[in-house]
């Protein structure tokens, strides 16, 4: 990707008897493969420390639709003013509901799209991971300058609540951008 603007979109929808509160987030990892907690947005810090990864705000039910498309949670990224500190950035979500997982829902996506174009980069579909908890969409690592690569992780976790439990996860998923890790 060639800078700009990229945005993840959360949606989902719970049962008809229990709502379900999904989080997004968007972990930014430093050059030694930890995460930069000033400049990771999830529902409890909504900006980052210069405003250029921002999250819509914390929906618990998965009945907000933003957009036309069904996304409940959108984190914003400005690819090029992410702080240069930021190596990569991963994109998460997670079940904060306990005993609920994405199999619990009616349905549920993630995924990143080019806000001006609507073109969609990547797309997950959590709900048909079956009892995970947590879903890894990708990653935007930091190539040359303003130039950032886009690799589809679609992994799991099938315990994790939020991200900060997923830290040695996140770091495996550095490895090959942090030598010796």
């Amino acid at each position: 990707l060639k800078g700009g603007q990229v945005a993840v979109g959360m949606g989902w929808d719970g049962t008809v008897r229990n709502a379900v509160d999904v989080d997004s987030s968007c972990v930014a990892m430093g050059a030694d493969g930890k995460v930069l907690m000033r400049e990771t947005v999830y529902f409890a810090q909504l900006v980052n420390s210069n405003g250029a990864i921002r999250h819509s705000g914390d929906e618990t039910e998965g009945d907000a639709d933003l957009t036309l498309q069904g996304d409940d949670e959108i984190i914003y990224i400005d690819l090029d003013r992410v702080p240069s500190t930021v190596r990569a950035l991963i994109l998460v979500g997670t079940v904060a509901t306990e005993g609920k997982t994405f199999g619990d829902l009616k349905s549920a996506k993630m995924r990143l799209v080019q806000p001006a174009s609507g073109a969609e980069l990547c797309r997950t579909i959590p709900a048909l991971t079956g009892d995970s908890t947590a879903q890894f969409l990708c990653r935007l690592a930091r190539d040359k300058g303003t130039t950032w690569k886009l690799n589809i992780v679609n992994d799991v976790d099938k315990h994790a609540r939020d991200f900060g439990t997923l830290a040695p996860e996140l770091t495996q998923y550095m490895t090959d951008l942090v030598p010796g890790l």
